[in-house]
């Protein structure tokens, strides 16, 4: 059986650019419209830590309509899931740029007292945004798509009554922060996991449900390569640019494969590239009948921009009689 799971990333840039009304509140409004037309739910995954430091620093005007609107997702039977960026910690605003530590970026390498006060604390602003001291979320998702080392915050995570992690993309692999997923290639739909992401171990604390990937040949990434990310920046310093330049070639070596494992992303594919990634899943379905199938869909509120592309989607999914469900709504099926 197939089902899907349409999840969107609530945030500004990853360097601190963008401004919450063009980056979040607006494309998430238009989205949820959407959904909500179609009657199917989507799953949120507000960066809490990236709130609350504008909050702190008062460095977006409608940093007030953030609660309000996560607050009407979540009552209008959506789903909020735990998102975190870690080098958002400790960072500052001085002279109209966020300053931030990315030496913080992996959150799993750090010793498990800083996991367990970060996971903590990123719990307590979700439940503050909410206006609901009991929220409690099934699903987990690290920024950057970090889960590596997995031990520590896997245990972590259960003792915060975290069921699923969602960051895992299968086949992917980030040099740059020690991440390599190639191994979970050989794994099904989703597994449970404690001391490897890439690997079902029977004792494992949390299930891992990744965002889904088709192995793709590198060249049909070259477009999504030049354009993640990109946005416009006069007053960008050289430094900055020879920065990007570094990170783009970094990337660069992570792309430059025979296959690329490219993610079931609804803001960077095409239409055409997402339909056929659907008409093919339906034809495995239904030639492996009653194995369960959960599809993790991934988007970003800062890269959203072709609402009609996503109206496309959903309609080929209702006439199609699919299903788009939450991770709370799978989690009895995959604990079967």
């Amino acid at each position: 059986m197939l089902e899907f799971i349409f999840t969107l990333d609530y945030e500004i840039y990853g360097d601190g650019s963008g401004n919450l009304r063009e980056c979040v509140i607006r494309p998430a409004e238009e989205l949820l419209n959407i959904f909500k037309w179609y009657g199917y739910p989507l799953v949120v995954f507000p960066e809490v830590l990236e709130i609350e430091k504008i909050e702190e620093y008062h460095s977006d005007h409608d940093i007030g309509q953030v609660g309000l609107q996560l607050q009407q997702i979540l009552n209008s039977g959506n789903e909020v899931g735990l998102h975190l960026h870690s080098w958002w910690v400790g960072a500052t605003f001085v002279s109209g740029r966020w300053q931030l530590d990315f030496s913080q970026a992996n959150l799993c390498s750090m010793p498990e007292y800083r996991i367990r006060e970060i996971i903590s604390r990123g719990l307590d602003i979700l439940r503050r945004l909410l206006n609901d001291s009991q929220y409690q979320p099934v699903v987990f998702r690290n920024g950057f798509w970090i889960m590596q080392p997995t031990k520590e915050i896997t245990k972590i995570l259960s003792e915060f009554n975290l069921k699923i992690d969602s960051t895992l993309f299968k086949g992917g692999r980030i040099r740059k922060y020690n991440v390599d997923y190639r191994p979970s290639v050989r794994n099904q739909y989703y597994w449970r996991i404690l001391d490897d992401v890439n690997k079902h171990q029977d004792d494992g604390l949390l299930w891992e449900v990744p965002i889904y990937t088709e192995l793709v040949p590198f060249w049909k990434m070259i477009p999504r390569f030049f354009n993640k990310g990109s946005k416009n920046n006069t007053e960008e310093v050289q430094s900055e640019r020879q920065f990007k330049i570094i990170e783009h070639w970094a990337r660069f070596s992570d792309y430059f494969r025979i296959k690329y494992p490219r993610k079931l992303d609804y803001c960077f594919m095409s239409l055409d590239e997402i339909l056929n990634s659907l008409k093919k899943l339906v034809l495995l379905d239904e030639k492996t009948g009653g194995d369960y199938k959960p599809i993790v869909f991934v988007g970003h509120t800062k890269n959203l921009k072709d609402f009609k592309k996503v109206e496309r989607i959903l309609k080929f999914i209702k006439k199609s009689n699919l299903r788009i469900v939450t991770f709370k709504q799978i989690l009895p099926k995959i604990s079967a």
